[in-house]
């Protein structure tokens, strides 16, 4: 390497291909608890209460309750280039699930950027194995229900792990989460470009959850950029499914193909809004869907059993008027006028919206006590500085 005609950099390219110090160690790799498996079993806060009962404690999981104080700390309209505010709908309640942009041209352009997350602490506690495959898959399903290509998206990830030290069950957790992280990769066919990783996640006994956070990119035209708001009452909602082996693990080929049978009805025009599922099920999904503009939801086709399972990768869209269902959807149910979520077969449930947004208040008004209370206190000083 020269600089103004100097070498400053001269190392042999034999060097470089030894790529630094080799090291090795020992991980051991636990099989996660069969007996409470996350993705099939019934959430806690869902056992042993009615589907109504259950429907509230699950909008007060600080994991899917409104983070809207928080968000709207941020501008998300810096540059005029923003397609997807944070949250959608007539009352700006609904928030969407991936960012979506216009790049930055001298003139103008409708060609966009697309940009999702995935990750689940919970799953990748009880195995990070599939914690990296669902975080992948979660990250691409969100870019798919936003308009984009999953077959052209391209992924990044952020590692966080637990001091390792010479702990061979320690090391078995990025092990494991590289492995799924590698899996799915190949699986839908995308690759991780760049990231960043950090094992320093102890503090004395203290220890940070598996962590391997997939982020989605991808292009699309500004014009086919879909958000997670209900658009109006009579329209049918449909239920992409993803498709899953016996390990828990995605079909990968399949999902490829419904994600792709999708992509196609949103090029149509056929999809007026999507929505992902994960943390908090179909239930979570409709929800969220719902409160933007207090758009009301007949469900008809969705077990009991099922409404609240992390279907992560499986996605809830809103169909126009006369559109086909997508191959590989099926119909779970239908908008409605009445701002209320009902018509379960297997049992009663009307929440109304009012109840959604007591709830939701109440949360962000704590939130705000909080931060008032932080600022009024200050940044606090360690004696030792």
């Amino acid at each position: 390497m020269h600089w103004r005609g100097k070498t400053i950099v001269d190392l042999s390219r034999a060097f470089l291909d030894t790529n630094g110090v080799t090291q090795h160690a020992e991980a051991e790799v636990s099989a996660p608890d069969e007996a409470a498996p996350y993705l099939t079993e019934k959430p806690d806060f869902a056992k042993n209460r009615t589907v109504r009962e259950a429907w509230l404690a699950m909008l007060g999981d600080l994991n899917i309750c409104s983070q809207k104080g928080l968000v709207e700390r941020f501008d998300g309209t810096i540059g005029a280039g923003t397609i997807l505010a944070p949250y959608g709908g007539v009352y700006r309640d609904s928030p969407n699930e991936a960012m979506a942009a216009l790049i930055p041209t001298a003139g103008e352009t409708t060609t966009a950027t697309l940009m999702s997350h995935g990750y689940d602490p919970d799953l990748s506690t009880w195995s990070p194995f599939h914690g990296a495959v669902y975080a992948v898959t979660e990250s691409l399903a969100k870019i798919c229900a936003a308009g984009g290509d999953v077959s052209r998206a391209r992924l990044t990830f952020q590692e966080y792990f637990e001091r390792l030290n010479k702990n061979k069950i320690s090391w078995g957790k990025p092990a494991a989460a590289l492995l799924g992280g590698l899996s799915a990769q190949l699986g839908f066919g995308t690759a991780s470009i760049g990231g960043k990783d950090s094992m320093s996640g102890t503090f004395e006994d203290i220890h940070v959850p598996p962590t391997l956070v997939s982020f989605a990119v991808g292009m699309v035209d500004a014009r086919d950029v879909v958000s997670t708001d209900l658009k109006g009452a009579g329209h049918r909602l449909a239920l992409l499914t993803l498709p899953t082996d016996d390990a828990l693990v995605p079909e990968y080929d399949k999902a490829l193909m419904l994600y792709e049978s999708l992509h196609q009805a949103i090029l149509r025009g056929d999809v007026l809004s999507a929505h992902t599922v994960g943390r908090g099920g179909v239930a979570a999904a409709v929800t969220m869907m719902a409160l933007g503009s207090r758009v009301g939801v007949s469900l008809t086709d969705v077990q009991e059993d099922e409404i609240f399972l992390p279907r992560y990768g499986s996605i809830v869209v809103e169909l126009k008027d006369g559109a086909s269902v997508p191959a590989g959807l099926r119909v779970i149910g239908m908008t409605a006028e009445n701002a209320a979520i009902s018509a379960l077969e297997t049992s009663s449930v009307q929440v109304t919206f009012f109840l959604f947004l007591a709830l939701f208040t109440i949360l962000l008004f704590a939130e705000i006590r909080i931060m008032v209370k932080a600022i009024r206190k200050g940044p606090e000083m360690s004696t030792n500085d």
